[in-house]
């Protein structure tokens, strides 16, 4: 009996650790995809009915290209990214959320920054798919109108 357990307990570990190592590689793909502006990959990884309120794919692929082209006119560009640790996760109505931290490594005419951003990961399918929004614009409330799953526990 002690063995069953064992080999059960080692058997969520290693869940645990794939569902991890899967929403860092993610968070990598899709916040390195905006730095490189692979706007298409980004849009495919943002939240479906952040995309779908936006306009649809093709205009937000669009918008993006356009506000980093006015960053870009100002002097300062992306030219890095580090993935920090994701925090909790949480479950609300089927969904895992999990804020997740970046730091963008940006360079101006005047010098380079480190700017920090969260991104909210949501999986509708236990972790095998993420999707993402920086929530830099929202506080929770406004946030609710686009994602109305989203957890009471999340914090960002």
């Amino acid at each position: 009996m002690k063995q069953v357990i064992l080999v059960f307990a080692m058997w969520i570990s290693v869940q645990v650790l794939s569902a991890q190592a899967t929403l860092l590689e993610s968070v990598k793909e899709y916040s390195e995809a905006f730095v490189k502006r692979d706007f298409e990959n980004v849009i495919a990884k943002t939240l479906p009915n952040i995309v779908k309120m936006g306009g649809g794919q093709e205009i937000m692929v669009k918008d993006l290209h356009d506000e980093r082209l006015q960053i870009v006119k100002n002097g300062m560009d992306y030219m890095s990214v580090k993935v920090g640790e994701p925090g909790k996760v949480f479950e609300a109505n089927g969904d895992q959320q999990v804020i997740c931290p970046v730091t963008y490594g940006v360079v101006s005419n005047l010098a380079e920054l480190d700017v920090s951003a969260k991104l909210l990961a949501v999986s509708k399918d236990a972790g095998k798919t993420w999707y993402f929004l920086d929530v830099a614009k929202y506080d929770k409330e406004s946030l609710k109108s686009f994602y109305s799953n989203l957890s009471e526990e999340i914090q960002f």
